[in-house]
């Protein structure tokens, strides 16, 4: 559910950001929509909770215990065996790199319609301002793929409705690569949104599974650092095959296979051992 929330802002802002830069110049408008971010987000961070045990709830069906007052205030409260892992441990498992295989693979593209969808449509002849309502469809289907996505994956599995929302992201890059016109560009928006926002509220809930909760924001931090940083690239990519070729098509192709080679590669992820390597079971 919180990991929805930027893909609800997707559908907003750039209109917002539009008339800023409209009004005040982008310089401008970066520093408000800049300021405004850090105050709604301090203001969010008052709200919240380190540990769900500090408001008397059991998550990851752990049974109630005895808790001092001590053990509440202190920084971290788990009695999950499973939480025994941490980044360093994380690291030495091959179940680790291959996470990071899969999501350097699909991360590498992630980005690529976001940056290029308008332009795409706009040499398809589609108006400004239709191409730009793209964005919000890919923004309202990301809305709703991270919500439906958590629920699918507890009654399926992490691990398969991972593997189906990446091939479901294929299969929009597919779409885009053929598409003529708003009739097939529209869906393909939709249906890229819907699998990226799946793809994106699974990654730390299988951190989660795997190692835990107690270093699962480090150990999604420097997956996300590593990974997630060749986002960067595929947009870039992108824009230099279009230079080249005056086309699209061969980016979203290869951004296709990206994405499908990555589901070959979660074929490969299994759970890690109970504890971490070096740790005794005792």
């Amino acid at each position: 559910m919180s990991t929805s929330g930027s893909s609800f802002g997707n559908c907003f802002i750039p209109p917002l950001a539009a008339l800023l830069i409209t009004t005040y110049g982008w310089r401008t408008a970066y520093l408000l929509l800049g300021l405004g971010g850090l105050v709604i987000v301090t203001l969010c961070a008052r709200f919240i909770v380190r540990d769900p045990e500090r408001l008397g709830l059991r998550p990851d069906g752990i049974q109630p215990v005895l808790l001092s007052a001590e053990a509440l205030s202190g920084p971290r409260v788990s009695h999950n065996r499973r939480d025994a892992w941490t980044l360093a441990s994380a690291r030495r498992t091959v179940s680790f790199w291959m996470l990071v295989a899969v999501f350097t693979m699909t991360w590498l593209v992630v980005f690529m319609p976001l940056v290029h969808i308008v332009p795409f449509a706009i040499d398809l002849g589609v108006s400004q301002v239709t191409a730009a309502t793209l964005i919000s469809v890919i923004g309202l289907a990301g809305f709703s793929g991270r919500l439906i996505t958590g629920p699918l994956s507890d009654r399926y599995g992490r691990l398969l409705t991972l593997g189906t929302c990446l091939t479901l992201e294929a299969v929009a890059f597919f779409g885009l690569a053929v598409s003529s016109g708003l009739s097939l560009l529209y869906p393909s928006a939709a249906l890229f949104g819907l699998s990226y926002g799946g793809t994106t509220a699974l990654f730390p809930a299988i951190v989660g599974d795997f190692y835990g909760r107690l270093a699962v924001g480090a150990i999604v931090g420097f997956i996300f650092s590593l990974a997630g940083s060749m986002a960067a690239f595929g947009p870039m990519a992108a824009g230099y095959i279009y230079d080249v070729y005056g086309s699209y098509d061969l980016a979203f192709l290869m951004s296709a296979s990206f994405n499908l080679f990555s589901v070959m590669l979660l074929c490969f992820v299994k759970q890690p051992a109970a504890f971490p390597p070096g740790r005794l079971a005792g």
